[in-house]
């Protein structure tokens, strides 16, 4: 189920309250049952809260990009928020990287379908590095220390 821009939440809270006013309001007779409803309520709202927090703190992860050179890990030194990792903001950190030359970087694996499968793993939250997998002679255009 997905929850689009935090709607099922504010139904939720709103359902719950205005349910909570109805039995009050107007069967006041059954105020026991209202109890009950209340703290049945009051523990599936802070169930909500939490899965909440824990949903926007996983925005907040750092995600390192990291050079995969055939089998080697270099790190380069650059991380992007979780929240704000789109393909754009990839390529735009790998252009900040000084190339040998000062032309434009050249990498295979950002051509291809590969790249957009591995930005969408860490939207999802399934990584916390990003792995850019490169040959020795792709590497070498990268100013970064080894």
């Amino acid at each position: 189920m997905k929850i689009k821009d935090g709607y099922i939440f504010i139904i939720s809270f709103l359902v719950i309250i205005f349910t909570g006013f109805i039995v009050r309001f107007f069967y006041p007779a059954n105020w026991k049952w209202f109890e009950i409803f209340d703290t049945a309520s009051a523990v599936a709202l802070a169930l909500l809260a939490v899965w909440g927090y824990f949903e926007y703190s996983k925005g907040e992860d750092d995600i390192k990009i990291i050079f995969d050179v055939e089998g080697e890990q270099v790190d380069t030194g650059f991380s992007i928020l979780r929240k704000n990792f789109t393909r754009g903001e990839v390529l735009g950190v790998l252009g900040m990287i000084p190339t040998v030359d000062g032309k434009k970087f050249s990498l295979e694996f950002t051509s291809n379908g590969d790249f957009l499968k591995a930005v969408n793993t860490i939207q999802k939250g399934k990584s916390k590095k990003f792995l850019i997998p490169m040959t020795k002679s792709e590497r070498e255009q990268f100013k970064l220390k080894k």
